[in-house]
């Protein structure tokens, strides 16, 4: 998915291809080069995995062509709030493990490294190319960049509603985040459900309950209204119930705390809307009595003496 120019997120983890700016972004991912002593961040050009090193000089280095190309225009691997967890697992002649880091969904690039450096794996081509002094290498076997999915829990906690200038509208509940990381069915959020039935926002005791994306929480309130009404004989009234519904979205952020089987934690902050569509207040609303037909006077009479007999 490519929601900006600059930003380029897949496989709905936080892994982003972020435009270089001439600074190093947070979470930027990187590995320590031992054959040449330096630290070498993850960076592509187009399609092209390769390596910026601020102690090299202000490009990004990739292998394209039979040779080490070179470009100021580059995008850096960012893992936002270092929340996945990344590792290097060893493959060889073109193949890469599950769940690897590529340059852009749909292609066979994927981000590697080598007993030189960084590089990238083309899986078509069944080999590892690196740069090197001005040319591209290869070799037969690597290691690439991958991320885990083995999470056993996802906690939303710590959520904190925008109600300044919240509009609630007279007229279910529901709570959707606007990240798009994927959240696992075992996901659980803690919070305050806000109220909006009336002018004001008002928040509720904090609770716990299991949360998917999209997923909608309903709940179920009884209310009764009590009305007396003088029906004159021979007539019908009918009476209405009328609830008058408020609505509001109230945006807010929130922590995503995930475990994983291995038992590290990681938190990456989210953000989400709240909807809520509740009742106010309910109103017993009595309609003109009618005087009521001889015909059904007389099927009601009937069934009444039916009833009497049988019993």
């Amino acid at each position: 998915l490519r929601s900006k120019k600059d930003k380029f997120q897949f496989d709905h983890t936080s892994l982003q291809w972020q435009s270089w700016t001439g600074s190093i972004p947070n979470g930027a991912v990187s590995i320590y080069n031992e054959e040449y002593k330096r630290t070498e961040y993850v960076a592509k050009c187009g399609l092209q995995p390769g390596f910026y090193s601020p102690s090299l000089d202000r490009y990004c280095h990739y292998p394209c062509g039979c040779e080490e190309r070179r470009a100021g225009s580059f995008e850096i691997l960012v893992n936002k709030d270092n929340f996945e967890f990344l590792e290097w697992k060893p493959d060889s002649y073109g193949k890469v493990p599950e769940n690897a880091v590529k340059t852009l969904e749909g292609h066979d690039t994927y981000v590697a490294r080598g007993k030189y450096g960084l590089g990238k794996v083309h899986a078509s081509h069944k080999v590892f190319y690196y740069p090197w002094n001005g040319k591209e290498y290869k070799s037969s076997h690597y290691e690439v960049l991958t991320f885990r999915r083995d999470t056993i829990k996802e906690e939303i906690v710590d959520v904190k509603y925008k109600t300044n200038g919240v509009q609630i509208m007279k007229i279910l509940r529901r709570s959707s985040t606007n990240t798009n990381l994927s959240i696992s069915t075992k996901a659980s959020i803690t919070a305050g459900t806000p109220s909006v039935a009336s002018a004001t926002v008002e928040m509720g005791r904090e609770e716990s309950f299991g949360f998917n994306e999209g997923r909608t929480r309903t709940e179920s309130i009884s209310r009764s209204v009590k009305v007396e009404h003088e029906v004159p004989p021979r007539h019908s009234c009918t009476v209405k119930m009328e609830a008058r519904m408020f609505s509001a979205d109230i945006p807010f952020t929130a922590q995503l705390r995930r475990t994983y089987r291995n038992g590290k934690t990681a938190t990456t902050t989210i953000t989400g809307t709240y909807k809520g569509v509740q009742v106010g207040e309910v109103l017993a609303v009595v309609d003109p009595c009618h005087a009521l037909k001889d015909s059904f006077i007389h099927t009601l009479q009937g069934y009444y003496r039916e009833r009497k007999l049988m019993k």
